[in-house]
């Protein structure tokens, strides 16, 4: 009866949540947290320049001006961005999406199942997958869309229930499109209107699902996307960094149906063993730490007809519990985006893009559950609370890895190192802390871990000239031009890396020679102006 009881529900995932995240409020800004800082530091002095956060792009590319103008508003409280702060705003915010689901999921389920709800929420809350959006600071934009994505959903289940109320479905689709200022990933909820009220096989539901299809969809393409290009166009030099490159995932530069399909599948088999078993969690991962087939293979026939018979099993079970389908629909909606099927996503997988349709997951298994009534037994009980003291150890202990950039690189570089990106990564952070500290060993780690990156690829301009930085600053001028020369073969409009050619043979007082690459350096510097 206390699982079942609302107070202590929330106290017990308050206190869970505690365990693992209070240790955040003294860990230091992390991986990208630069991006919030750069944007904010020094900007705001007072109310009115709140407002010109809704004038700006983050990361000149995006537009996510709701998760930005809360650390605005931090910096204007402080007179400054403190990290403790921050984490502690994280884990309010998280605090509430705890709560929120809590309440979807007893309302969806007409407060029948409360004892299942509570697992549901705290299997979610504890789950390791949740850590990389708790305690990265900058992904608080995801625990933002999470946040109005819920009550989104909330809204459109209330209108359902009201006669189809116009004023609900009105307040689910404002609530999506300010979600979707947050950031992006909010776009599952313009399939779940449409596969919600489709899926219920009459005519009327039909023309529904395609009408709010409709205004969801328009909705997020004139106001979050045509106006917001309008007023604020995308800078040509900065366009490309958006792109998805090929070091950062395989298929960005493949096209075709059955590849999108191929490699759909393969990422959500990726995603169902990281929400099994979460323990290969890292940073980063991209090219080529997982390997996504481009043709049909026996090994990824076999994850077909796996997810097939999967999906012909929770199908089955749905005629005996609605419910197992409800959480089908909402898990297949919120995890489509990061699939590589509709856009190559970074990383080809990251921890945090199953953040939105991990709860949907485990709705369907507690509902599963529920539908084989094994919740009736002592010894299935003593399994769920094994599994969440199991899931609270692996996030406690994920969690510390982000006490700092530092720390998270030593613990999970090692891991990475078939992958391009992790160890590209890495080697920039070692570089910067060498900077900072002037310690021989973190220069030293730097080569090692971009020599790691160019033995996974090495046709790379990148991880060439970060080479020839590196040992320059170790004063071993060969290598450095030898790897200077190559970036300098791969991109031949480059003029930082005659620039550093330059400084080279000037180190040495071969003035002819830096004379000649400083003249290339100018020349192609002045050319890329022209072009934009």
């Amino acid at each position: 009866m206390i699982l079942q009881n609302k107070v202590y529900a929330i106290a017990i995932y308050f206190i869970l949540i505690c365990v693992i995240y209070s240790q955040t409020k003294n860990f230091d800004f992390t991986l990208d947290d630069d991006l919030i800082t750069s944007s904010i530091d020094t900007k705001i002095n007072n109310a009115s320049d709140l407002l010109d956060i809704f004038k700006e792009r983050y990361n000149r590319v995006e537009y996510r001006p709701i998760a930005v103008l809360s650390f605005g508003i931090e910096y204007l409280v402080l007179g400054e961005l403190n990290p403790s702060v921050s984490h502690v705003v994280n884990f309010i915010l998280f605090f509430l999406v705890i709560v929120s689901i809590y309440i979807l999921f007893n309302f969806i389920t007409k407060f029948k199942y409360k004892y299942e709800v509570f697992w549901i929420v705290a299997i979610f809350c504890v789950h390791p997958l949740c850590t990389e959006v708790v305690a990265n600071i900058k992904s608080r934009d995801g625990l933002l869309s999470m946040l109005f994505c819920i009550w989104s959903v909330y809204f459109f289940f209330k209108a359902d229930r009201n006669n189809f109320s116009i004023k609900y479905y009105f307040i689910s689709w404002l609530l999506f499109i300010i979600g979707s200022f947050a950031k992006l990933d909010v776009f599952g909820m313009v399939l779940f209107v449409l596969l919600y009220n489709a899926t219920k096989f009459d005519k009327k539901s039909f023309v529904r699902a395609i009408v709010l299809f409709a205004v969801f969809i328009l909705g997020i393409t004139l106001i979050r996307t045509t106006l917001v290009d309008y007023f604020l166009p995308i800078e040509e030099s900065n366009s490309t960094l958006a792109v998805t490159t090929f070091t950062e995932n395989p298929i960005a530069d493949l096209d075709g149906f059955f590849i999108k399909i191929f490699a759909a599948i393969q990422t959500l088999w990726i995603y169902f063993i990281k929400i099994v078993f979460p323990l290969d969690l890292r940073y980063y991962y991209g090219f080529n730490y997982y390997s996504i087939d481009t043709k049909l293979t026996l090994s990824l026939l076999a994850k077909i007809i796996f997810f097939i018979s999967l999906f012909v099993f929770v199908l089955f079970s749905s005629k005996k519990n609605k419910y197992v389908f409800i959480g089908l629909i909402g898990f297949v909606c919120f995890i489509f985006y990061a699939l590589n099927y509709y856009t190559e996503v970074a990383g080809i997988v990251a921890d945090r893009y199953v953040f939105m349709s991990l709860p949907w997951f485990v709705f369907i298994v507690f509902m599963l559950i529920n539908r084989f009534q094994f919740t009736k037994y002592v010894v299935v009980n003593i399994i769920f609370f094994v599994v969440l003291i199991l899931l609270l150890f692996l996030s406690y202990n994920r969690t510390k890895v982000w006490k700092d950039t530092i720390t998270l690189v030593q613990n999970d570089a090692p891991h990475l190192e078939k992958s391009f990106e992790g160890m590209r990564i890495a080697a920039s952070i070692y570089y910067s802390e060498f900077e900072k500290t002037e310690d021989k060993q973190y220069l030293n780690l730097a080569i090692d871990c971009a020599l790691k990156a160019n033995k996974v690829y090495s046709n790379s301009m990148l991880i060439n000239t970060q080479l020839g930085q590196f040992y320059f600053k170790n004063n071993e001028t060969q290598k450095s031009k030898d790897y200077l020369l190559k970036a300098s073969k791969v991109d031949t409009t480059n003029s930082t890396v005659f620039h550093y050619l330059g400084d080279i043979y000037y180190s040495e007082k071969k003035y002819s020679e830096s004379e000649k690459y400083y003249f290339n350096a100018l020349r192609l510097s002045k050319e890329n102006q022209k072009e934009f």
